[in-house]
């Protein structure tokens, strides 16, 4: 199976298999980059790996907490994402508050950035401009939770379709938009 609903993790089975189908559009068969940023225990991210070739590079980016909590239990989701993506050597996770102390360091472009992460502005919108100059042209740029319950995912799509120039795809609850093979931002 590409992905692991022992994890814990928000993320239903029908979006695993919308992240699967669109890693395989969108990532090269040798050497891909992912990005994600809101990572949580890892189920996405293992998602990720399993989706892709072992040579594709997944950056998962969180802050990882110690001690955080999930419907109300104590969680150290730092120790739990390290033992659910221990078995997956291409799964690098980056700590730190996102864009501010975790900038994307590798000099590759990215195949596919993903953004589930606080769900709201000014954080998100940051992140995605931080990471946006990143993206190869024709890359994949999406996320997660495009609903009534997270305004501020849906207002982050509509700038950047009118930033990019493309229409997002809506499937569920992930949205997703394919950059223009001639994209550049200044």
């Amino acid at each position: 199976m590409l992905y692991d609903l022992d994890i814990l993790g928000f993320m239903p089975e029908s979006e695993l298999q919308i992240l699967t189908r669109l890693s395989r559009l969108f990532v090269p068969e040798k050497n891909g980059v992912i990005v994600e940023v809101g990572s949580f225990c890892g189920r996405s991210a293992v998602c990720w790996a399993r989706s892709n070739d072992p040579s594709t590079t997944i950056y998962a980016y969180d802050r990882f907490a110690e001690n955080d909590f999930h419907h109300g239990e104590p969680l150290n989701t730092k120790e739990e994402f390290l033992k659910n993506t221990k078995d997956y050597k291409n799964i690098i996770p980056v700590e730190g508050y996102c864009p501010e102390s975790s900038k994307y360091t590798d000099s590759r472009k990215i195949d596919l950035f993903f953004l589930d992460s606080l769900h709201m502005n000014p954080n998100d919108l940051q992140v995605l401009l931080h990471f946006l100059p990143h993206l190869k042209p024709g890359g994949l740029l999406a996320g997660h939770d495009y609903y009534s319950e997270w305004p501020a995912v849906i207002f982050n799509v509509k700038f950047l379709e009118e930033l990019i120039g493309v229409k997002a795809t809506i499937e569920n609850t992930i949205w997703y938009m394919q950059l223009p093979p001639n994209f550049k931002i200044l």
